[in-house]
């Protein structure tokens, strides 16, 4: 998959993220963003090909937090 593919909340196939799910920073909203992605979480961070406590190009330096803590 590629960096620039984002979900936007609607165009996704696969409705839960472990990491993203479990993150401080994700908008617990129905829509796929959080704090270092607003406009769409990449999609290797959502499917867990990527561990975002990793840096990803974009993020501002937001990664992964466990919530609750």
């Amino acid at each position: 998959m590629s960096e620039g593919h984002t979900l936007d909340g609607w165009d996704f196939y696969h409705p839960w993220s472990d990491q993203c799910g479990r993150c401080a920073h994700k908008h617990r909203t129905l829509r796929h963003v959080c704090d270092a992605f607003p406009n769409g979480i990449p999609q290797p961070i959502w499917l867990g090909d990527h561990d975002h406590r990793d840096p990803w190009p974009g993020d501002s330096g937001v990664r992964f937090e466990s919530w609750p803590p």
